[in-house]
Parts: C-alpha cells; structure tokens; sequence
C-alpha cells in the first residue's frame, strides 16, 4: 500500500533593489568598456564626458544620450524641460530619446521619461500582450502561452542582471548561481565585469576599493515576498 504526504511551507525570499537614475559621472568610470557604453569618451586612459560640440551630423548627435539637437548643432543635453519639440512635433530627437513628447496636441515643453542613462525603461505591462511584442520586450517573458512580466527565476543566464518588479524606477538585481537565476541578496557578486551592466549603469567599479560602488551614494533596499512550497513523499507499505 502507498500513501502519499504533501507537505506545505511558506518561505520568505528576498530581493536586493536599486533606484532608477541619471546614472555615473564619466569621471567615475575607471574601464574603458565601461566608459564607452557610458556615452562617455575615453582619453588617456582616463574616462571623459563626451564633447557634443565636436559633433556635426544630426544623425551623430542624436545618437549620444549626452547630446541634443538644437538649432541646427550638436549641444550638451541638460534636461527634457529645457527642450519643445522639433519640427516634427516630437521630442524624440532630443538626447536619444530621453524625453517625452507632449500628449493629445498639447503645447509645452518635453518631458522625462522613466529610464536610467544606461538602459532606457520605458513604461510597460507585459499582462495580454501577444507573442511577437512579448519577446521584444526585455522586460517581460513568454512562457506557458502568455507574456510574463519577467522575474529572476523565469530569466535565462543571457538575462539574468536585473528586472523591474512593479516600478519602472526600481531595479531588482538578479544573480546567476550556475544552475539557475535567483534574486540577489548583496553585491558581493558584482565584479569589475558585471558591475555597471548588472546595474542598469547606477553602479561602478572602484579600482581602488575593489567594489561595486552607487554612483549617487544610494544604498540599495531589499523587499521581501512569501512563496508556498510542497513537499511530496511517497511512503510504501
């Protein structure tokens, strides 16, 4: 004879978060892979901010978080609401696609979007949407014949640095363990590799520390969430 015991258990997991922001100054950066993905400019084996005014072509320009479009030159990007939008109606050309173009025809100047200087996050709900935009989006995960909002246990090791929870404004950090993605419970996985890319560029390396240090002198929080978990065991008889 067989019986079969389900245990139940509820355990507490957390997460390590961190804010969404302007990001590090270029000074700041002491790798050259990581001053460059910076929109910064590397010169002297020291890390610079990139010079806007050096640069002729629109096309150029736009392309640089750190620059805008204005007046027919390449300038040091400020903030959205210095900025109307452009011929086209639309504040998109201005620093990269920084700022939000004012909505049903209303006048007035551009705005911030939700997004670091690394890594732009705009705002999204993966919940309905189909297959062919789901997986376009990197936030979000196809699994089971729906989109998921993707976690760090539903991340492959290609994506396993950090999701957004709930707030586009809030990073969790992920952690790839070998086997599996899980979230984060310190930094004392980040490197001088992975620092800045698993932090949506709101961290940097210290050389000089040997850490993965907050750009802002934030410190990161941590969330917790209860999860159910079975047991199942066969005893025989």
């Amino acid at each position: 004879m067989k019986y079969i015991i389900v245990l139940a258990a509820i355990a507490k997991v957390y997460s390590l978060n961190i804010q969404s922001g302007q990001g590090c100054n270029c000074t700041q950066l002491t790798y050259q892979n990581d001053c460059q993905k910076s929109n910064c400019t590397w010169n002297n084996s020291a890390c610079v901010p990139f010079i806007c005014s050096a640069v002729s072509s629109y096309q150029s320009c736009i392309e640089q978080d750190a620059c805008a479009w204005t007046n027919n030159q390449c300038t040091q990007f400020t903030k959205c609401a210095d900025y109307q939008p452009n011929n086209n109606a639309t504040c998109e050309v201005q620093g990269a696609s920084m700022c939000v173009t004012p909505t049903n025809g209303q006048s007035g100047n551009c705005s911030e979007k939700a997004i670091s200087l690394l890594y732009k996050l705009p705002t999204f709900n993966c919940t309905g949407v189909e297959q062919q935009y789901c997986v376009q989006n990197e936030y979000c995960t196809f699994q089971n014949n729906q989109c998921l909002l993707r976690t760090c246990s539903l991340s492959t090791q290609a994506q396993c640095t950090y999701t957004s929870p709930s707030d586009t404004r809030l990073f969790s950090l992920c952690q790839w363990t070998g086997t599996q993605c899980q979230d984060a419970q310190n930094l004392n996985y980040l490197n001088s590799t992975i620092c800045l890319s698993s932090t949506g560029g709101m961290y940097y390396w210290d050389s000089n520390s040997s850490k993965c240090n907050s750009c802002s002198g934030q410190q990161p929080t941590s969330s917790s969430s209860l999860i159910m978990l079975s047991i199942v065991i066969s005893i025989f008889i």
